[in-house]
């Protein structure tokens, strides 16, 4: 089981930068008194500041000192939440490994027979399964019974011929009174061997026979088979 490390996902407010600037905002008390004493020592003679005056400028600064302390410590606050929930996830997500995870992510054809989920529209009077291979070129086009929600692949193309290995996509293909209707995934179960952590904070399972997938593009899990 391998996990790579990388930066956690920023899904918080909290960033770097926002907490280097909270922290230059940060006011010094003695500074602020340094100010004032300088404000009392030019002062007009005539219109001295009142005892009342200073007592709200004090308070003023107390309270704008205290706001951006509470600030900067719930920023801290959320960063660890966060990191936690991050850590939680990782943990949780590193069970899918040595699974089968059911996706419509391209397969790594090796020579063994692939099973195929298909997801023919309601609506289709006929449909087709697209095989291409990783340059996107059609390599086969099946005809596939309306209600048939599988189909094994025994790695041949359209001529009956067996297809080089390499990286494979499946597609249906549905038609209306003949005329083409829409296009749907076709998917399979995988075998995962490994869990990373994209720059961006993306969780990617990574397969046995190769290719790789984000975890959200997973659609069910299972024990493996064999």
């Amino acid at each position: 089981m391998n996990v790579s490390a990388s930066s956690p996902a920023q899904t918080s407010t909290n960033t770097p930068a926002q907490s280097q600037n909270d922290s230059t905002l940060a006011i010094d008390p003695e500074e602020i008194f340094q100010l004032m004493t300088v404000q009392l020592q030019n002062q007009d003679p005539t219109e001295p500041v009142g005892t009342n005056e200073l007592i709200e400028q004090m308070l003023t600064v107390s309270s704008s000192q205290m706001q951006i302390e509470t600030n900067m410590l719930l920023e801290d606050l959320m960063q660890l939440v966060q990191e936690q929930a991050d850590a939680q996830s990782v943990g949780q997500l590193t069970a899918l490994v040595g699974m089968d995870v059911k996706s419509d992510a391209p397969i790594n054809y090796t020579g063994s027979d692939l099973t195929l989920y298909l997801d023919i529209p309601p609506t289709a009077d006929a449909s087709d399964l697209v095989i291409r291979n990783e340059d996107g070129e059609e390599v086969a086009r099946l005809d596939v019974a309306l209600d048939q929600d599988t189909f094994i692949w025994d790695g041949t193309d359209q001529n009956g011929l067996d297809v080089p290995h390499g990286s494979y996509t499946f597609s249906v293909d549905a038609f209306v009174n003949g005329e083409f209707s829409q296009t749907t995934a076709v998917s399979s179960y995988q075998h995962v061997v490994e869990l990373k952590i994209a720059q961006d904070g993306a969780h990617i399972l990574v397969f046995e026979e190769g290719g790789e997938i984000p975890v959200e593009r997973v659609e069910s899990i299972r024990t493996p088979t064999s």
